[in-house]
């Protein structure tokens, strides 16, 4: 297995896709290729441009899937969109993508998820389930199945839907913390937009420029974030 590292901006201070070191790493031998967007832990959401060079590359090798792990999909922030690497023009056929109602819904413990993939892949992967799910049960699956058709058709707390909802309200908590932390005594800073933490493209993890926090430390940020207070004394 190959993997391919994101390039540092220094300039913006951010990851960038690399395109050349990922074209170099697929060859003849290659079977899968395993895409993540939006990313974890970086929280690169992909650009409409880097995914075309992708699917232009994948699609170079007649034999060659992928498998685009896309759970995070509804944690686009500050108008960022997520473009599902299936959707562009010859990468239906070759793509199996994979969801996570878990991540979506605050469930991470029902462990349940989903995949979408054309008919001539998902015999397989139905084969494969068969003998490795573990901990799934038919009324989690039942309930995510019909919590996912009323977040999509219903409104919620004041939004068109649910997912309008979890987008905006997570949006605002990672402006939130970020605030908190760069007006803080803290030894960290994180830089709106273009810093090493997920904020800036995708979820609300933030990771230190400089020294590792405590618990009491990280338990003391969200304390605040709890209680509305801009300020940590």
């Amino acid at each position: 297995m190959k993997w391919v590292r994101f390039k540092t901006n220094k300039k913006l201070n951010c990851f960038e896709f690399d395109r050349k070191a990922f074209e170099e790493s697929i060859t003849e031998k290659t079977k899968v290729v395993f895409f993540n967007n939006p990313h974890n832990p970086v929280g690169l959401v992909f650009t409409k441009e880097d995914l075309e060079f992708v699917s232009r590359t994948i699609q170079k090798y007649p034999n060659l899937i992928c498998i685009a792990d896309e759970v995070y999909e509804k944690f686009a922030f500050d108008g960022r969109e997520h473009l599902r690497l299936a959707s562009l023009p010859g990468m239906w056929d070759r793509t199996i993508s994979i969801f996570s109602s878990g991540k979506v819904f605050s469930s991470t413990g029902w462990r349940v998820g989903f995949s979408i993939a054309p008919s001539h892949l998902t015999r397989y992967i139905g084969s494969f389930q068969t003998w490795n799910v573990y901990c799934l049960n038919t009324l989690a699956a039942r309930s995510t199945q019909l919590g996912m058709k009323i977040a999509l058709s219903q409104p919620y707390e004041g939004y068109p839907s649910y997912y309008e909802w979890l987008n905006k309200t997570f949006n605002w908590r990672s402006n939130k913390i970020t605030s908190i932390v760069n007006n803080s005594n803290l030894d960290l800073h994180v830089i709106p937009l273009y810093s090493r933490c997920i904020h800036l493209k995708g979820d609300i993890l933030l990771l230190p420029t400089s020294k590792i926090l405590s618990k009491r430390s990280l338990l003391n940020i969200f304390t605040k974030i709890r209680k509305g207070d801009q300020k940590l004394h």
